[in-house]
């Protein structure tokens, strides 16, 4: 498994820059120009997640002190996607295929909202926005909702071009949107972490897992 992001420690110290962050489906060495989008997850924020060696450029995620690859949130979905892979019996995807993970704002925070109003107050979509690839077979959203009614999420929801929409709620239920969908969404997309906190991380595995084998 592989995580990478681009990171910038620099333009807006303290806070820290993550962008275009990818959940690889093979390790080693992944160039940033390479490799093929397969999907789409959106999330509130980029998590606590650092660069391996906490330096701007191109690098890899990892987690905390021990440097575990990737988070919770990006390992699970990992998981989901592997476990839809070998349920559907394709052949496996590229080493260089990878979800892509988007963020309603890009400053690193392990905390829900905890770097919104810093966001907006320097720039918010000026400073950085990453529209949901064209390429993508599905986008799942987990953004919350603190985030639901923003503008940021409609911006994102903006540059669909057709492909579904995976829901869930906290009870770990997926529902697929089928296209076209439109801001408001009918209820906020729970995240991920949200999910676990109430018990109902095996539920969404088995679900989201199975919702993913028509996409993979």
């Amino acid at each position: 498994m592989a995580y990478y992001a681009n990171w910038d420690y620099d333009t807006y110290r303290p806070h820290v820059l993550r962008r275009d962050t990818r959940i690889y489906w093979g390790a080693g060495n992944q160039a940033q120009a390479s490799g093929r989008c397969v999907g789409t997850f959106i999330g509130e924020n980029p998590g606590a997640g650092h660069a391996a060696g906490q330096q701007t450029g191109w690098g890899i995620l990892v987690e905390g002190a021990s440097k575990r690859p990737g988070d919770q949130t990006l390992r699970f979905l990992r998981d989901a996607w592997v476990a839809a892979v070998n349920t559907a019996g394709k052949s496996p995807p590229r080493d260089d295929d990878y979800i892509e993970v988007l963020n309603t704002y890009y400053f690193r925070c392990p905390e829900s909202g905890g770097q919104l109003q810093n966001w907006r107050a320097l720039g918010s979509r000026a400073i950085y926005f990453q529209s949901i690839h064209r390429d993508a077979k599905f986008v799942i959203l987990g953004w919350g909702k603190v985030m639901n009614d923003s503008d940021e999420c409609r911006d994102l929801l903006a540059t669909l071009s057709g492909q579904p929409v995976i829901v869930s709620n906290v009870y770990g239920t997926v529902t697929v949107l089928p296209p076209p969908v439109r801001y408001p969404l009918p209820f906020y997309p729970a995240q991920p972490s949200a999910i676990a906190r109430w018990g109902n991380s095996k539920t969404f595995f088995k679900n989201i897992s199975g919702k993913l084998v028509s996409f993979v």
